[in-house]
């Protein structure tokens, strides 16, 4: 028998293939970058091979050492909602996010919340632990904002 056809001993498989529990599974995902307002148009944006990054239009870059960024489409974005609180802008893009990850999360009513995550990643401001947990509390099942 080739050695290819041998299975691994139970306990050399990582957790998450030993116990069923342990698994990981990415339901649904959101983005907005300098290319687009969602997960999909983001990555379709990619493989076309365009890119976010143009010279600065929200200020005049001129006496940087660095004219180009990567800007987001701010009109794309929720409206300013109160929980942004200090988080501005900031915070307007992780809630554009959020809404935009939970129709592909298809949560069912009941689901135990020790049992789901969300992972927030940005570039500058991030969120405070107490921030988040209030953006997501008062999230609604459809992505709205409620406070």
């Amino acid at each position: 028998m080739p050695a290819d056809d041998v299975a691994p001993s139970p306990s050399l498989l990582p957790a998450r293939e030993r116990d069923p529990s342990q698994r990981v599974v990415v339901t649904g995902m959101g983005a907005v970058t300098a290319l687009a307002r969602g997960a999909e148009e983001t990555f379709e944006a990619m493989r076309e091979g365009r890119s976010g990054i143009a010279r600065i239009t929200r200020f005049d870059p001129t006496r940087l050492p660095c004219e180009i960024a990567g800007e987001v489409d701010l009109d794309a974005l929720l409206p300013p909602h109160p929980l942004d609180g200090v988080g501005g802008t900031a915070l307007r893009l992780y809630r554009t996010a959020l809404e935009e990850a939970r129709p592909g999360a298809r949560l069912p009513d009941g689901v135990e919340p020790h049992r789901v995550a969300v992972i927030l990643g940005g570039h500058g401001y991030t969120p405070t632990e107490d921030e988040a947990t209030v953006l997501l509390r008062h999230t609604a099942a459809d992505g709205t904002v409620d406070a």
